[in-house]
């Protein structure tokens, strides 16, 4: 909540709670955090989900993202990890795609990808 947060640090930061569709377009961020949720908006939404957030930002702004995907390649242990996040963490996703596509989406949004980390199956 708002009230919490500039109790603990006045004027540092906003939170708003609301589904990304039905932020305002005029809106403008200077840094926009995206965790574990883009999965959920689909394959087929994922372009205009990168657009829309590209829009939000200020010039020089900052997108931050972290997503769960999966190898390229198929390995067993990939199919057991799909259906585990499928079963267990992302019900309904259908965008635990491998980072190249992700980096992709993003430069066609019109993103410079600064850095990417990747954190192994753990």
């Amino acid at each position: 909540k708002n009230d919490k947060l500039d109790e603990d640090a006045p004027g540092s930061a906003k939170l708003e709670v609301m589904d990304y569709r039905d932020i305002p377009e005029e809106n403008r961020y200077n840094k926009i955090t995206c965790l574990e949720m883009a999965e959920h908006v689909g394959v087929k939404n994922y372009q205009a989900f990168m657009k829309q957030v590209f829009n939000l930002l200020e010039d020089d702004g900052l997108f931050y993202i972290q997503i769960c995907g999966l190898r390229p390649s198929w390995q067993y242990e990939d199919c057991v990890w799909g259906l585990f996040m499928a079963k267990y963490i992302f019900p309904a996703a259908d965008a635990s795609c491998p980072i190249y596509w992700v980096t992709n989406q993003l430069e066609r949004a019109g993103f410079e990808i600064k850095s990417t980390e990747n954190v192994p199956i753990h």
